[in-house]
């Protein structure tokens, strides 16, 4: 086992640490919004099912928001500690801003200097992992980690974050025209959605006539496939056809 990660391998009692923590708080939650009842059978039975059972998607957002709160009060470096403390004195909307960013960005850098890799620190934060297992399992990640960093795909999505001029590189203003059509049918759907509302509600007789065509697109669904047709183009973002469907750029999780 490398020296990275016999590291991370003494860096996955913090985050497990982390993951109780956050299911303990998340069942204060359930409870508070139960009653106040700690007691409440179905949240002890669901505090047994998390501890065991990887978190679900908004859970790990959750865990790792708490996560970063917890790592900004003890392993957080001092001087970015006064740094944030500095901008967020400044209380402008552009220095909120800027010690938020800090904030991730120093949590993200921190992750990958302890884990090798964030994506590695999700997954432990992600999944519950039995103590005999977790070598076999770390050796398996890096390894995992080595081969989706040599591959095409990887090399594409580092590509596509790089910053780039849209005027010089012709993939990016394909990009930017996708995002801006995203953006106008967006916008018409939400003006279609008002005018639903409106119906509904009796302050509106009829659909005008300059809308009727967008607003029969808008109740068919086809608005929503013409969406999500271009955000499976671009790549990102939230199907409209389908809540429960995200495009997002590949990751370790998608090759473990």
């Amino acid at each position: 086992m490398c020296a990275q990660q016999t590291r991370s391998l003494r860096a996955y009692d913090s985050s497990a640490e982390i993951r109780n923590q956050y299911i303990r708080k998340a069942a204060f939650d359930l409870s508070n919004q139960n009653g106040g009842d700690p007691d409440d059978a179905w949240i002890n039975e669901w505090v047994k099912w998390a501890q065991i059972n990887p978190l679900n998607k908004d859970e790990l957002q959750d865990a790792n928001k708490f996560w970063q709160e917890e790592f900004e009060k003890t392993d957080q470096h001092d001087q970015t500690c006064e740094k944030v403390q500095e901008l967020q004195n400044q209380n402008t909307r552009k220095s909120k801003k800027q010690a938020r960013s800090l904030n991730r960005g120093s949590f993200k850098v921190w992750k990958k200097d302890v884990f090798g890799c964030s994506a590695i620190a999700d997954y432990f934060l992600k999944n519950y992992l039995e103590g005999a297992s977790r070598e076999d399992e770390l050796t398996e990640l890096h390894e995992k980690m080595v081969k989706y960093k040599a591959s095409d795909e990887y090399a594409k999505q580092v590509e596509r974050s790089r910053k780039r001029n849209r005027d010089e590189d012709p993939q990016k203003m394909q990009e930017v025209e996708i995002k801006i059509k995203i953006g106008k049918l967006r916008s018409l759907k939400r003006k279609m959605k008002s005018r639903q509302r409106h119906l509904n509600n009796g302050t509106l007789t009829e659909i005008p006539k300059a809308d009727r065509a967008s607003f029969a697109k808008f109740t068919s669904g086809k608005l929503d496939k013409e969406i999500d047709k271009l955000l499976l183009q671009h790549g990102y973002g939230q199907s409209h056809v389908d809540s429960n469907v995200r495009y997002e750029a590949p990751s370790l999780f998608d090759h473990v």
